[in-house]
């Protein structure tokens, strides 16, 4: 079964929040919008996966982000499960 428009909306408003949270360095909080087998998959570094892991990642190094460039932003998923895939460029 594909996602509802309404299943989409969801995951775009989540999606929004996430981004405006990490633009504010609100790290913390950005964790309690995911499951607990989240991958990141950083361009030149390793995969990031779980919660430990992908908190250190954001908080490793940072300056602070100006703004942050998306693209190839797809929503896939059934009624069981969905998942948001990303391009981001962060300006610090």
């Amino acid at each position: 079964m594909e996602l509802t428009e309404d299943s989409i909306e969801k995951i775009e408003r989540i999606h929004s929040d996430w981004i405006q949270m990490e633009a504010a360095g609100e790290d913390r909080h950005l964790l309690d919008l995911c499951g607990d087998d989240i991958e990141f998959w950083p361009p030149d570094s390793p995969p990031a996966l779980g919660r430990d892991a992908i908190i250190a990642w954001i908080r490793g190094g940072k300056d602070g982000i100006r703004s942050i460039k998306i693209s190839n932003r797809r929503i896939r998923g059934s009624n069981e499960i969905a998942y948001l895939t990303a391009w981001y460029l962060n300006y610090a």
